[in-house]
């Protein structure tokens, strides 16, 4: 991996874990876990831009220092199976007929 592509990698787990960090600000929506998503924003950027695998590692990266960050042992568990489940959901509608702002919502 070269240094350019580190870097974008590094930049885009930071965001991420900015934009998570204000998602846990806000109040729940309906249900308690329940979230926004702001976050998947960057990884949605990611999957286009530096492909699936980049993008699994800025989600792992992110789900995993949140967790430390934010929330407990427990929570890491419930964050890394949603993470995992939006992107293959993203990586999955992404070949077919939606666009970026109807994979985004």
């Amino acid at each position: 991996m070269d240094t350019k592509k580190l870097t974008k990698i590094a930049l885009l787990s930071a965001v991420a874990l900015i934009f998570g960090y204000i998602e846990s600000l806000l109040p729940p929506l309906f249900l308690p876990g329940v979230k926004l998503g702001i976050s998947n924003i960057v990884l949605l950027f990611a999957l286009y831009r530096l492909g699936y695998a980049n993008a699994f590692f800025i989600m792992l990266i992110k789900v995993a220092v949140s967790s430390l960050l934010f929330s407990g042992f427990s929570v890491f568990f419930y964050s890394l199976s949603g993470g995992i489940f939006s992107l293959l959901v993203m990586s999955a509608f992404k070949n077919k007929y939606f666009s970026v702002a109807g994979i985004s919502i």
